[in-house]
């Protein structure tokens, strides 16, 4: 038996071969599909960077207007300690003492009653 299979001669896939043997030899991509996929990736990996990088600067900021908060919110827990301790006058003249030493702006000095500092001489 004699084998009646066949096939069309397709030029077609020669041509294709053809056309990106010459590609090739002219420094083009033989597929440029795939060249447009790695950009396309490449793209979106510096987009999800991007993303990554916002998220991180997202999570510091909010780390730190958190801290900022407890800190503030110790100074008041702590003020409001000293407050009640200077209803006590010994307590008090302690605590103005040490604030003498420690407070050297004048409008804080004047909230707790005390002198203006004078300034140290200048030495020679």
């Amino acid at each position: 038996m004699k084998n009646d299979i066949s096939l069309p001669h397709d030029t077609t896939f020669a041509n294709d071969r053809e056309s990106v043997y010459r590609r090739n030899r002219k420094g083009g991509s033989p597929m440029p599909g795939l060249d447009e996929k790695i950009k396309d990736l490449e793209d979106k990996l510096k987009k999800a960077k991007a993303q990554k990088q916002q998220i991180e600067r997202s999570e510091k900021t909010r780390i730190a207007k958190k801290q900022r908060s407890e800190e503030t919110r110790k100074k008041i827990l702590l003020g409001s300690y000293y407050m009640t301790k200077m209803e006590d006058e010994e307590l008090k003249k302690k605590i103005l003492a040490g604030l003498d030493k420690f407070l050297t702006r004048t409008n804080d000095r004047a909230l707790f009653g005390l002198p203006e500092r004078t300034p140290p001489p200048p030495s020679a």
